[in-house]
């Protein structure tokens, strides 16, 4: 039994709540990581000549000069939630020393 709870706490994050002089001792599972892997959206992916696979990201950002949205491009090695798919008009290439990818148009 010892090493099932030693197990518990690693895996589960320990919690114990003294409620009206009853204390009650719980584990709580670190959901997140699953209702983020349940969120990804399957966005545009490139593989480098390095083998690298990098994610195609999109975010709109206000800018500060004159207050118009603009919306950026931008490429991650984990999959996240801003995913998104190539823009018409766009090519991937990637830069010859470094290997990272990047937009330009056709």
């Amino acid at each position: 039994t010892h090493i099932y709870i030693y197990l518990l706490t690693i895996l589960y994050y320990p919690y114990l709540v003294n409620y009206k002089n009853l204390y009650i001792f719980f584990y709580i599972s670190p959901c997140k990581n699953i209702i983020n892997q349940k969120n990804k959206i399957m966005a545009f992916t490139h593989e480098n000549s390095k083998g690298t696979t990098y994610h195609l990201n999109c975010k709109d950002v206000t800018l500060k000069s004159t207050g118009r949205v603009q919306r950026i491009y931008f490429f991650s090695k984990d999959s996240r939630s801003t995913g998104c798919d190539k823009p018409d008009g766009y090519n991937v290439k990637e830069n010859a020393r470094t290997g990272l990818p990047f937009l330009t148009k056709k």
